[in-house]
Formats: structure tokens, C-alpha cells, sequence
């Protein structure tokens, strides 16, 4: 455990006690080891096969029911069963392609894991990624999860890329398109639709 770590793990542990820093620890090991495991297969090839071992990656990582019914927070109890399984698989897409491309971006960097806070049933899980090469002068990248445990163990329910949560991003957008008189259901699926063809 290096120096660093170790101070974070006993700040915690003054904190939230030791089934609480337990936690945490779980929670950033997960993180380390799910993005290793990203990484390490955008690196390979790019082929059918490859993206689709991605697919299955992120969602051993990421709870999309969790992420998804938070972006559309109250508005989420208004869909019936079918259009939440079309607003989730629709979201998913966008959600997988934009961080494998912030992702992409930083193969070559050197990644720095870090505990940014815990609370009863959530960790914050930051990660910053630097250029190998001091002498490139190319903006670090930061990353931001948040863990929460379930009985399938830790899941990531927020993903914040250069310290934008996306959850809260996707939430504006919705909550602004469901309280238009002129738009709606129909329309955010549209424009779900509309981005990803973009992608």
C-alpha cells in the first residue's frame, strides 16, 4: 500500500469505521481493476468480437437501471416497463460510447486512483489520469465514480468526466424536454435516437 493510500484508508477509517473503510477500499479496488480491464481490451484490435467483450465489460461495471431512472429522477415513475428497457438500452449506448472515446484518449497515460468521499451506502472513486511523457503538455484527464454496494457487489451508478456528472447533465436535459407542453416521451427518444446515429 503506498503512502498515499495509506493515509486516505486511515482518514476513512476515523470516519466511517471499519466496515465502512472496507467498503471503500472494495470500492476503489473495483474501480482499478474494471478500467484496467477496459483498457486493456481498446487496445486490442478493433473487431466485432472486441467490442462486444466491451459491451459486456462496462456492464459488469455500470448499473444502467440505477444511472438511467436517476438522469430521469421523478419523471422516471411516469414510463411504463417497455419504454424504461428503450429509454435504458437507448441511454447505454450513448453512455458506453462517449466514455470509451474519453477513455481512448488516455491509453497511453499513467492513472492515479484516489478515495474522494464516502457516505452510508455511496463511494466516490476518483481516478486521474497524467501523460507518461513529462515533457508533453497535454491536460491530465479526470474520471469520477460513483460505487454503490449491491448484492451483486459494488456497481458504478454515476460516471463525472472532467468533473461533469453525467447523471446530472443527462438530468437537465430530460427534466427541460419532459416539462415542455410540446415534447415529451416521443421526443427524448428522438433525440436519443438523433445522437446515436452521431456517434
Amino acid at each position: 500500500m503506498s503512502v498515499r493510500r495509506f493515509f486516505q484508508v486511515a482518514v476513512l477509517a476515523a470516519a466511517l469505521g471499519s466496515t465502512g473503510t472496507a467498503r471503500a477500499e472494495s470500492a476503489m479496488e473495483f474501480v482499478s481493476k474494471q478500467h484496467a480491464i477496459i483498457t486493456g481490451l481498446l487496445q486490442q484490435p478493433k473487431s466485432a468480437q472486441r467490442d462486444a467483450a466491451l459491451s459486456r465489460a462496462l456492464h459488469r461495471m455500470v448499473d444502467y437501471d440505477r444511472l438511467t431512472a436517476s438522469a430521469f429522477g421523478a419523471h422516471w415513475s411516469t414510463f411504463d416497463d417497455d419504454q424504461k428497457v428503450e429509454l435504458r438500452n437507448l441511454l447505454r449506448q450513448i453512455i458506453e460510447a462517449n466514455y470509451r472515446k474519453k477513455l481512448v484518449q488516455t491509453l497511453d497515460y499513467n492513472v492515479d486512483y484516489k478515495l474522494k468521499g464516502a457516505e452510508a451506502a455511496e463511494t466516490r472513486v476518483g481516478a486521474v489520469a497524467k501523460v507518461k511523457e513529462a515533457s508533453r503538455r497535454i491536460p491530465d484527464a479526470h474520471f469520477e465514480y460513483l460505487v454503490v454496494q449491491t448484492p451483486n457487489g459494488p456497481k458504478v451508478t454515476d460516471i463525472a468526466l472532467e468533473r461533469a456528472s453525467m447523471v446530472k447533465v443527462y438530468y437537465e436535459q430530460f427534466h427541460s424536454m419532459l416539462t415542455d407542453d410540446t415534447k415529451g416521451y416521443a421526443h427524448v427518444v428522438a433525440t436519443l435516437r438523433k445522437r446515436i446515429a452521431q456517434l
